[in-house]
């Protein structure tokens, strides 16, 4: 790049493009589908039944004999806490000040806000795929603790795992090595029960490629002729090729049993998750006092949303000035979790190297 003296610097003007280029957060698919199919959050815990047993009152019999009438345990509670992130925006009112001449050519209030919703993505992006105990167990729940076995958690939902089995366990497989059609039809059945089956695929860009090569050249060449299919932000949507898409963000997939398999940046290294997202969702809970607030268009996929997508649980501080400090303070905040409500219906191999 040419470096000019002062010769030239001081008698010509600098040109600023009016525009901020994203260069932090990576393509989340998961974290955009979860929550923009976010549900409202209710009470000050979030529970449903799950059911661990059968009800063995019942069975054949033949004429006068006697029926069971024992009443059998089948149920349990599962419980949720909502959690809490923040992201400050702090501006100085000298800085306001100078952005408010003639000279302007971006409101820095409103990319300094849009940078924060970013940031904030960008780490939430790092937490649903966590297991929840970063920061002294302040962040969302993820897939680490969801789709597991009590190896990383014993505990899953207020409840023990080595108690509950069978509805808490997800079908992990670690130490895969190299990734097969067999491995991955071994997982997919492992979390498919009755006409419910994984409803996305997801993985790593390198391995999303290593499962790439498993298809054969008459099938990859179908692809490059008739393009891949978009995972969009709609959970159960796709779209057939990129030139459909109409300004909205899409994740090229690729389709085992006809379920997506996309690639997200943020997932963990050498992991495929086979999820079913009938039992993922993301609860938003209302802030009681700072008003809700939308997500800007460019900030779900770094510029490419028609329409901002509606998250449950988004709030806006506004603009605080602090009494001894001459500057402008403002809070994000976001409440809620990211909740699994049947890990067995989920499965996830692990250590693909190839």
């Amino acid at each position: 790049m040419a470096t000019f003296g002062n010769y030239v610097q001081s008698v010509t003007r600098h040109k600023i493009v009016p525009s901020v280029v994203e260069g932090i957060v990576n393509g989340n698919v998961l974290l955009m589908r979860t929550l923009t199919n976010s549900k409202e959050w209710s009470g000050e815990s979030l529970k449903r039944p799950l059911m661990y047993a059968k009800n063995t009152s019942g069975g054949s019999y033949s004429g006068f004999d006697t029926f069971s009438t024992a009443q059998v345990d089948t149920r349990v509670l599962m419980a949720f806490d909502p959690r809490q992130n923040y992201q400050s925006v702090v501006l100085s009112n000298l800085d306001l000040a100078v952005n408010a001449t003639q000279e302007r050519v971006l409101d820095l209030l409103k990319v300094e806000m849009e940078t924060a919703q970013v940031s904030m993505l960008d780490r939430l992006g790092d937490q649903i795929y966590g297991d929840g105990t970063g920061n002294s167990n302040k962040d969302f729940l993820g897939l680490n603790t969801m789709v597991d076995d009590g190896t990383v958690t014993s505990t899953y939902g207020n409840l023990t795992r080595a108690s509950y089995p069978t509805p808490l366990n997800s079908s992990v497989t670690a130490s895969v090595g190299a990734i097969t059609r067999a491995r991955m039809a071994t997982a997919f059945d492992a979390a498919t029960h009755g006409h419910q089956e994984p409803t996305l695929i997801i993985t790593d860009k390198t391995t999303w490629s290593y499962i790439e090569s498993l298809y054969a050249s008459t099938i990859r060449t179908n692809y490059t002729e008739a393009a891949y299919t978009y995972v969009t932000k709609d959970r159960y949507n796709t779209t057939k090729d990129k030139a459909t898409l109409r300004g909205e963000v899409g994740f090229k997939a690729l389709n085992f049993r006809g379920t997506p398999i996309v690639a997200d940046e943020k997932c963990t290294s050498g992991y495929i998750y086979f999820l079913n997202e009938n039992y993922l969702e993301w609860y938003g809970l209302k802030h009681p006092q700072h008003e809700a607030i939308t997500l800007t268009t460019s900030t779900m996929d770094s510029g490419a949303y028609n329409e901002a997508p509606k998250v449950k649980g988004f709030a806006w501080t506004g603009l605080k000035e602090p009494v001894n400090q001459d500057a402008e303070i403002g809070q994000i905040l976001l409440y809620g979790n990211f909740i699994c409500w049947s890990p067995r219906h989920q499965a996830v191999l692990k250590g693909i190297t190839s």
